[in-house]
């Protein structure tokens, strides 16, 4: 595993001149050419790292490099936005051709980028459509890589690839044969892969069947031979968290690099002015499933009323959909909470920092996440965050910003949840405190801002500047 001044000594000794980091073999390289094209990128944010290098302009730019990005959305979230946002950042500095689903055209072509040629591949002949329907998700991949492959195959002897970066899915099922292009590969950042945390097998038994299924399909991967090879001929691999760095081939452990990656609009999400409510909130934001820890969150709940908390005139408020709904509105009501607990529904986009600023305490127990977004965005908005101890979260969220709690089992994650709620209820200075560090944080290291340093420090070890640009 390397951080990224690691691969950057490493490169050091292989960059003496330029021509050593463009290993694009392929017919119709000519390192000369090579050489003088790139000599001088533009180096990001001039906020960030000072006045820019010279950069070429789009009409001169003849190295490109490839974004093989099935799903890209700047309209959604998750991994089709944050697809969109290493798009933006490198085409700042590389002219991309972005390899992308038919589906998002429409809106992609909305929108104005600099440096990207679109390249939509079809995935929708009735193969493909049965297994979208299906969710076999890893297969519609392949198809997708095959039919980009082609294109790419076709064009290599007379375009300059300096790379091709496989971006999304972002999962570790996921894999291709475009290393045989003889082009440098870059794969993630990765996600998933992770285990349910063990001790909560009663708590997930309703949709045992499925995740034993899920279980054993990650755990036949390294059994397949394609898989394997496409880790092992990647230049570099990167991962989310050192979970997702376990699921990886042994050989491709040391070209692999962790960089947390989730991003969010700290202008976006930022502490807005709040409305006159007394009761004090705790809102969660999210998909409303057992891995979510919703249920674990309405129990702790009711151990917090039946303890004396509604004389502290305490709400809990969720906003979200999913397959747990109807039991927890059946739930609230069964449990004589329909006063305390309100189970909201979905929220626009343009609703979460409202509705997180005039929270107290956000709380996501959720059991099995690679990353947590709506963790970062409720630290963006200053919230104190109570979480679990696993995944994403074990990281995004330090003590100073929030509680996290171990998974052990269903019963001991209840109470100590409990117990985590009631001290940030009691105590006003300390939520104050957290969110004031939460915020702080999600600026220094998950704002937008913060991703783009990241994708530029990665792109400058793999691609750095030639001397004489400097």
């Amino acid at each position: 595993m390397l951080t990224i001044s690691d691969w950057a000594e490493r490169r050091a000794g292989l960059t003496r001149n330029r021509t050593d980091v463009l290993p694009a073999r392929h017919p119709g390289h000519d390192p000369a050419v090579a050489s003088a094209d790139q000599a001088s990128f533009a180096v990001g944010l001039d906020a960030l790292v000072g006045p820019r290098r010279t950069m070429l302009e789009a009409k001169d730019v003849r190295e490109k490099i490839v974004l093989m990005a099935m799903d890209l959305n700047p309209n959604l979230a998750t991994e089709c936005g944050q697809a969109d946002k290493w798009l933006r950042v490198l085409s700042e500095r590389f002219s991309v051709e972005a390899f992308v689903d038919r589906k998002h055209e429409q809106d992609l072509s909305a929108r104005v980028y600099e440096n990207v040629q679109f390249r939509f591949v079809d995935l929708d002949g009735p193969i493909v459509s049965q297994l979208k329907n299906l969710g076999l998700y890893n297969l519609v991949n392949a198809s997708f890589a095959r039919r980009a492959m082609r294109v790419l195959a076709s064009e290599v002897p007379g375009t300059r690839y300096l790379l091709i970066h496989c971006i999304t899915p972002m999962g570790i099922h996921s894999h291709n044969h475009f290393y045989k292009l003889g082009i440098p590969v870059v794969v993630g950042p990765l996600g998933g892969g992770l285990d349910d945390p063990p001790g909560f097998e009663t708590l997930f038994k309703s949709i045992g069947v499925r995740n034993r299924l899920r279980n054993l399909y990650y755990s036949l991967l390294p059994l397949n031979p394609a898989w394997r090879r496409y880790f092992e001929n990647a230049r570099l691999v990167i991962v989310g968290t050192e979970l997702v760095l376990k699921k990886l081939p042994p050989l491709a452990a040391e070209k692999t690099m962790v960089v947390f990656e989730p991003a969010i609009d700290t202008e976006f999400f930022r502490p807005l002015p709040r409305s006159d409510r007394k009761r004090l909130r705790i809102v969660y934001v999210g998909r409303l499933e057992l891995v979510k820890g919703c249920t674990l969150l309405l129990e702790a709940f009711q151990s917090l009323s039946r303890d004396g908390f509604a004389d502290h005139d305490v709400e809990l408020m969720f906003c979200g959909t999913g397959s747990q709904e109807a039991a927890l509105r059946t739930a609230v009501t069964t449990a004589g909470l329909t006063e305390s607990v309100t189970v909201a529904g979905h929220l626009s986009h343009d609703e979460i920092p409202k509705m997180l600023s005039d929270s107290d305490i956000f709380c996501l127990p959720t059991l099995r996440e690679p990353s947590g977004g709506s963790i970062l965005e409720a630290m963006a908005c200053g919230l104190p965050v109570v979480t679990t101890d696993y995944g994403g979260p074990s990281y995004s969220v330090t003590e100073d910003c929030g509680i996290k709690i171990r998974p052990q089992t269903p019963q001991q994650y209840v109470r100590d949840l409990e117990a985590a709620l009631s001290k940030l209820i009691l105590d006003q200075g300390l939520r104050t405190r957290m969110g004031i560090e939460g915020r702080r944080r999600a600026i220094d290291q998950f704002s937008d801002i913060a991703l783009h340093r990241k994708i530029q420090e990665i792109y400058e070890t793999l691609i750095p500047d030639s001397p004489e640009a400097r």
